[in-house]
């Protein structure tokens, strides 16, 4: 490791060491490292948040102070990402792992249940987080999952209506007080979430995870594993969903090569980064 890797000052990470992507960082840590840290973290009453920052989190926090400030509060920043790895051996501050919060789900709830923790599922629609329910519970037999929360507005807007619809939620989440709650929410919601509510339900630990109860339930397909190990993924979404996804990856995450430039210079040049 050499200057670009500063240790980490949250709470239940300081352990690990921050890799810088732009103005955000990823924890250098293993996805097994991940996944007891999420625990460890549950276990010892803390609460907090897990971030993934992908190509396009890092392109939005070049301009967007509240997402940036959000994804720096956490305690775990873990890379989704297989072009931010390559930036990190690039900048010589290799990670380990690509750890999307999809990959996350399964392993984190089967830690839960041998640790006699138990999980909640907050986000997704109605039918996406029923069968995702059903089928960790097929997978995982004994995993106590507390709550399901699918709210109707978004959880982050001040319009009345939203506002009231999330003090619901919140309070069914509260009463049925999971120690580790995974949050399905598209960018930057999710993370805005998190960050917002994150003291307010503590100590239950928040996972974001995007799209990933989708992916359990069936209702997406992920890119192949061989897709994603080249990078591609992004370009198997666009395929799926071009009319949604194509201003995020044809427009606004091209960004990323000016920020790669900037940091593989400033690494060459011995500078210390900006996480």
């Amino acid at each position: 490791m050499d200057s670009m890797v500063e240790p980490a000052t949250q709470s239940g990470s300081s352990d690990f060491v921050r890799v810088p992507l732009g103005s955000l960082f990823a924890h250098h840590v293993t996805f097994d490292q991940a996944v007891q840290a999420i625990v460890d973290q549950a276990r010892s009453g803390l609460g907090g948040y897990v971030v993934t920052p992908n190509v396009d989190h890092v392109c939005v926090a070049e301009h967007d102070d509240a997402f940036r400030a959000a994804h720096r509060s956490a305690f775990l920043s873990v890379v989704d990402g297989t072009p931010l790895v390559w930036l990190s051996r690039l900048q010589r501050t290799p990670l380990p792992d690509r750890i999307a919060g999809s990959d996350l789900i399964v392993p984190v709830s089967t830690r839960a249940r041998s640790e006699g923790l138990s999980i909640g599922l907050f986000g997704a629609s109605e039918a996406s987080s029923l069968k995702a329910h059903n089928k960790l519970l097929d997978l995982i037999p004994g995993l106590k999952i507390t709550c399901r929360v699918c709210p109707r507005f978004d959880p982050t807007d001040n319009d009345q209506n939203a506002v009231d619809e999330t003090r619901r939620a919140l309070d069914v989440v509260r009463s049925a007080a999971p120690d580790i709650l995974f949050v399905a929410m598209g960018t930057p919601n999710q993370e805005l979430f998190m960050q917002r509510y994150a003291a307010e339900l503590s100590p239950m630990v928040l996972c974001g995870i995007g799209a990933g109860l989708d992916f359990v339930a069936g209702d997406r397909v992920r890119a192949p594993r061989f897709v994603q190990s080249l990078g591609l993924e992004w370009l198997f979404r666009l395929l799926q969903e071009p009319s949604r996804m194509w201003r995020r990856y044809l427009v606004r995450d091209w960004a990323i090569l000016g920020i790669a430039y900037r940091q593989i210079r400033n690494t060459r040049s011995g500078g210390k980064g900006e996480a």
